[in-house]
């Protein structure tokens, strides 16, 4: 019965070292993945950090010429927009002086078209004034014979008809004969023809001043057209120094956009649990834990203003730089002291958990191919060597797996990280080698008992075969008894 219990258990020691052999191997793999894919994003972490460093001391150093430059650029932006208010107040007398020219050029026009046309009207008013002038004494007569009696005459329209009318027909004035006050007569059409001399004149008069205005128009316009285009170049030119000045801060206001960015990239890193993260144990406290814990609550990376809002200047807003680089130092802390320590503590916990687990299955194997011998034929030899070696494996496997309790192989803080850059995949490992490595400790103890059993067994058996031999061997005075055969090597007695 023994022979059989020990077949059972050397085959399922054996079946378990394979096992954990296969484990361990494969958990040194892993192990590597976790060691190098870490201390690959150190090392890109601490560049990046570096580069931070870099960006903060350039807008350190940029950081007064930008305050002035921004300055600078706040009164150019003053002095842009009266240019434009100046060229758009340019522009409409402009257009008010160009209206004005053209209102005056129909003037012009019409005035002497009017001139034009009463040039003939002209012409014959005054031709009629100057016939009319001699016939003035006799109106004067006229109207004196008309008060009084005149001799040889009845009336001063008989007169008129005697007289007077054949002097103006003599003077190439026509004298209508229902004209019976010639005063009256005379007078209207001095009337008439100074009013058609005076619209000729001031046609003439409103001509000159339409030229005057139409001159002084044509310089106002012509300045006009001056300063408008000298205007548009100094725009120009001031539009793109403004431009430059825009995109020389703008080179600033991007440092800090990007400066802000890795800032909280590192103020985003997580902590680090046992347990598949899923622990109540800090591993590895995050970026922002190790800042909170130095600087408080209301630790930021912005400058903030006397209402606790962030400052902003140009529209940007504006960074705390000393602030920043305390980030910085925290994610330096964070890489290379929590985050080293913390992958340095498991990786070696995990392989000293393998090693033992290697070692144990080694002996582990050694011990079970040892036990399957001392089954086919027992000796002494092996059935040491199988004892010895399964105790040596069940002692080792234990220790392995109270390594594995105190460092938490039932959960550990770093997955194993597969797949490329913008895809990775990460997996927990482990649980194969925990599970290994029990099974292992629990039949390799069960192999040593049993091994330890036999061994017992054979022992006795053996010492009961050497007392039967020294008791043949010795002398007797009684009838030599019939002597007792002993029991072969392979007897049953270990059975």
């Amino acid at each position: 019965m023994k022979k059989v219990l020990l077949t059972i258990i050397s085959v399922c020691l054996i079946a378990a070292s394979i096992f954990g052999l296969f484990a361990g191997v494969s958990s040194i793999s892993d192990i590597m993945n976790v060691k190098e894919y870490k201390e690959k994003d150190a090392e890109e972490g601490l560049e990046s950090i570096d580069t931070l460093d870099a960006g903060l001391d350039q807008l350190q150093e940029n950081e007064g010429t930008y305050l002035a430059g921004v300055d600078t650029y706040t009164a150019g932006l003053v002095s842009y927009s009266e240019g434009k208010s100046t060229l758009s107040a340019g522009y409409a007398a402009y257009y008010a002086g160009k209206k004005q020219l053209e209102e005056g050029k129909a003037a012009y026009a019409a005035g002497k078209k009017q001139i034009e046309d009463n040039t003939a009207a002209y012409n014959e008013g005054k031709a009629t004034l100057a016939k009319i002038e001699p016939l003035m004494p006799y109106v004067d007569q006229y109207v004196e014979f008309r008060n009084s009696n005149l001799a040889g005459f009845s009336t001063a329209q008989a007169w008129f008809i005697a007289v007077v009318r054949p002097v103006a027909a003599n003077l190439g004035l026509s004298i209508p004969d229902d004209v019976t006050d010639l005063p009256a007569y005379i007078q209207q059409m001095v009337a008439d023809g100074k009013a058609q001399l005076k619209q000729y004149e001031d046609g003439l008069a409103q001509l000159a001043e339409a030229e005057k205005t139409i001159a002084a128009g044509e310089a106002q316009l012509a300045d006009a057209e001056k300063q408008l285009a000298q205007g548009e170049v100094d725009l120009a030119n001031g539009g793109n120094q403004l431009a430059d000045g825009k995109q020389q801060l703008s080179v600033f206001e991007d440092g800090c956009a990007q400066v802000a960015a890795g800032c909280e990239l590192l103020l985003s890193q997580p902590a680090y649990m046992n347990d598949e993260g899923n622990g109540d144990k800090v591993m590895c406290p995050s970026v922002a834990d190790i800042l909170k814990e130095r600087y408080g609550d209301n630790f930021s990376i912005w400058e903030l203003d006397d209402n606790g809002e962030i400052r902003v200047v140009n529209g940007c807003q504006y960074l705390n730089l000393e602030n920043c680089r305390a980030v910085g130092q925290a994610g330096r802390d964070y890489i290379s002291v929590y985050q080293t320590a913390a992958v340095t503590k498991e990786v070696m916990s995990r392989l000293g958990v393998v090693a033992t687990m290697l070692i144990a299955s080694v002996l582990g194997l050694i011990a079970g191919l040892f036990g399957i011998l001392s089954v086919i034929r027992i000796s002494k030899g092996k059935i040491v060597t199988a004892s010895v070696c399964g105790i040596i494996s069940a002692v080792i496997a234990a220790a392995g797996n109270v390594i594995g309790m105190l460092t938490g192989y039932t959960g550990y803080t770093f997955a194993c990280r597969y797949g490329e850059a913008g895809a990775y995949t990460y997996e927990f490992t482990g649980h194969t080698q925990f599970v290994a490595i029990v099974i292992l400790a629990v039949v390799a103890i069960l192999f040593a008992i049993i091994a330890c059993v036999v061994s017992s067994a054979y022992k006795r058996s053996q010492k009961a075969v050497t007392a039967q031999a020294a008791a043949a061997a010795a002398p007797v005075a009684a009838p030599v008894a019939e002597p007792v055969a002993a029991p072969a090597a392979d007897d049953k007695t270990a059975e």
